[in-house]
């Protein structure tokens, strides 16, 4: 049987009560929906003594989105919140279909953005369309707040820079400017509740039909979501839809990545999906741009 180990839950109503508790409670874990870590606690991964539930603090529940002003998120919002916003589907398309394809619908509707960052797995969904979208992170602690990029707070396989007695308090995604567009794509071996083989994400910034910068983010292929540095360089200069560029892009995507092999996948046939992602992710940009 999963009988959970004994530990104290606290139930904080605001901000900082919980910011309180984190800095004076020893080992403590942090429950924001839960859906990854009641699993820990089932399967004794983790032994906290204590759990802070900030599921229901009102300040990370917040959410604004405004023209011209891009969005904010408290980083307990929903996924599902995330997949089904009017307005993220119209200004983040790309972040809101990736959360829409974590899980399934019961994990969605309990699990949170702020903790789809704070777990930090290899192939989480969220992690390369916020990159791409140039979001940032509010991070809070007792001691006070400071922002940093999503790119710079993943550090490793479950390891982010989060330090003691500190959470997510935001997601803050800049407003994307008109000739930017961005698509998300995974493989994985089931529609729903797997574990992506790979993902990837694809930013281009587009003038007169010539692509004039882009990014490509990498997830299930390496510690940490892989920024790539020679997509990038294969597609900057040349026109949206170019059938050798694509080539050449998928060519370099696949160069970079050195994936493990695991029960879900070879490492071969991970670095064959990310040519494939990366060529079909062009393909529906120039098909959208055009």
């Amino acid at each position: 049987m999963n009988i959970l180990t004994p530990f104290e839950y606290f139930a904080p109503a605001t901000l900082d009560e919980a910011l309180e508790l984190l800095a004076t409670k020893e080992n403590a874990k942090v429950l924001a929906g839960g859906t990854d870590l009641m699993v820990q606690l089932k399967e004794k991964m983790i032994h906290p003594v204590n759990v802070i539930d900030i599921t229901h603090v009102p300040e990370l529940n917040e959410f604004k989105c405004e023209e011209g002003q891009g969005a904010v998120l408290g980083a307990c919002t929903t996924d599902a919140f995330c997949e089904f916003s009017e307005e993220l589907k119209a200004k983040f398309p790309a972040f809101a279909y990736a959360a829409g394809e974590i899980g399934g619908p019961q994990v969605r509707e309990m699990g949170t953005i702020g903790g789809n960052l704070a777990n930090s797995g290899p192939s989480a969904e969220t992690p390369a369309s916020l990159i791409c979208y140039r979001a940032q992170l509010v991070l809070a602690s007792k001691n006070g707040e400071r922002t940093i990029p999503v790119e710079d707070f993943i550090t490793g396989n479950r390891k982010n820079c989060l330090e003691a007695g500190e959470i997510i308090k935001t997601i803050i995604l800049p407003e994307p400017a008109a000739n930017t567009f961005v698509k998300y794509g995974y493989v994985g071996m089931r529609s729903s509740m797997e574990i992506d083989i790979a993902n990837m994400c694809i930013r281009l910034d587009v003038e007169d039909g010539e692509i004039k910068d882009a990014m490509c983010v990498m997830g299930s292929v390496a510690i940490k979501p892989l920024i790539s540095e020679a997509v990038p360089a294969a597609l900057i200069g040349t026109k949206v839809g170019d059938e050798e560029a694509i080539k050449a892009a998928a060519e370099a995507a696949q160069s970079e990545v050195h994936p493990i092999t695991d029960v879900r996948a070879s490492a071969a046939y991970r670095v064959d999906v990310i040519g494939a992602l990366c060529r079909r992710l062009l393909r529906e940009l120039a098909a959208e741009i055009n």
